[in-house]
Order: C-alpha cells, then structure tokens, then sequence
C-alpha cells in the first residue's frame, strides 16, 4: 500500500525472495509492486551494469559500465521498464580457466554489451519501484553512492524532507513531532577509523505544512543556533566539529 499510495521503493537482489520462515517462494513476494519476476540467480558473480536509457546514461556519466562482484538474480519483465542491462566479462574469472581463458593479465573488462535485464523501474499505482538485479549499494565506491542517490532523487515526487553537506561518515534522520511542534535531527559520525575526526555538517531542512520556523537548539541544553532562511520552506544551520553525536530541535508554528 506504500508504493500503490504513492511512495517510493528501491530493492535490490534477494530482497523479497524469502517468506517469514526463511522458505524460498517461487517469485518475489514483491513482484507485482518490483513489475519483474524471478528467474533464476545467475552463474559468475563479476557483471557490468550498462545504461539502456539516457537517464540512467547521465546517472553512471562518464562511466560507461558499473562494474560488481557479487551475485545476480536473473528477472522477467513483468511490466517494468528497463533502466539498465546485464554485461559479462570477456571471460568468466569464476571459471579460473587459464589457458585462452583470459582477455587481460591485471583486469576483466566487460564484453559485448548484454540486453539481460539489471536494472528496472516500475509504476504501481501511483507510486514508483526500482529493482536491481544486484546489491551494488553494498560498495562503498564513490560512483556507486553517486548512482545510488541519483537513483533516490529520481523517485522522489516532492522536495526531500532534508539535504546536508557533510563528510560521506555522517549519517542523519529526521523526524517530525507535530505535537511538540517541532522537527528533530539527529547527526551521527560513523567513520572507519577511530577516535573520529569532528566535522563541520551544514544541514537543509524543510519545515513540515509551510509553517514558520521558530527556533533552532542544540539538544539537550537547547542552546539557540543561528539559521537562515532558504529557497521555498527550507532553513539552513551550520553545526561545527561535530565529534560523534548531535541532536538538533527546530521548533515551528503558525
């Protein structure tokens, strides 16, 4: 009912091809909603994902190929139209044949351009599902956070609730509390090596129903932040060396 009313989903290889006991089904539980069926999960786990459209063509720019190890589920089109297809390597590397079994001492480069479906968009009812045959959100490569998130904003059908400028190790949530009349965000810096390098986080965020903004604090001494107003109901504030957690309120009214 999610997407039917008007939400947007993105899944992504497995995702949905297991009931609540961990049994295969016969097809995703989530194929009408995905507009795809399953297949099969394919052999060789090096794939190329290759744009069959020019949205998706600018999304991957200037890659030509999205290269990942891992596994991939084989689909039917069931409805949905496809973003991107399936390229092979020259030569399988799963196969280890190395005798005329290989296209490059130091690398596998994809072979000719596959028409297998990868990479899919669905309309259902009067929302939006986009389905990869492989979870390539799972590299953390800077082109694939880049697709990723070309691949969100093209799902979104109002402006996002919130945008940040921040180090890629920041993640944040927001939520609305129209009882407290306010919006709370909450900034976490989850980076690979530790003790954390504080960083600076600029942080976009829409006030909910066009209401005006009041106040921004720092939880949980509510010390007062300076905000500017932005394009349409957004306000804009700075938080400044940010070692591992923040919690902001942005209080709003009438």
């Amino acid at each position: 009912e999610f997407v039917r009313s008007g939400g947007a989903l993105y899944a992504s290889c497995r995702s949905s091809s297991r009931d609540k006991t961990g049994g295969k089904p016969s097809d995703f539980l989530l194929a009408d909603v995905l507009g795809v069926s399953l297949a099969a999960e394919a052999e060789g786990r090096l794939n190329f994902l290759t744009p069959a459209e020019d949205s998706f063509k600018d999304m991957l720019a200037p890659q030509d190929y999205l290269i990942h190890e891992g596994i991939f589920m084989q689909i039917k089109l069931a409805g949905a139209e496809i973003l991107a297809t399936r390229t092979r390597p020259w030569f399988d590397p799963d196969k280890r044949n190395v005798s005329g079994g290989f296209s490059s001492i130091h690398s596998n480069p994809p072979g000719p351009r596959g028409t297998e479906p990868a990479l899919t968009r669905n309309v259902f009812g009067k929302g939006t599902a986009v389905y990869s045959a492989m979870a390539f959100e799972r590299v953390e490569e800077e082109i694939n956070t880049h697709v990723l998130s070309a691949l969100m904003r093209s799902l979104l059908q109002r402006p996002p609730w919130f945008e940040a400028k921040a180090h890629p190790s920041v993640e944040i949530t927001y939520f609305d509390q129209p009882e407290n009349e306010r919006v709370v965000l909450s900034v976490v810096v989850n980076q690979a090596d530790l003790p954390n390098v504080p960083v600076d986080v600029t942080i976009r965020a829409r006030i909910p129903n066009g209401a005006n903004p009041k106040d921004v604090v720092l939880l949980p001494d509510e010390t007062l932040l300076n905000f500017r107003r932005a394009d349409g109901d957004y306000i804009e504030f700075d938080l400044r060396q940010v070692p591992v957690f923040a919690m902001v309120a942005v209080g709003y009214g009438v």
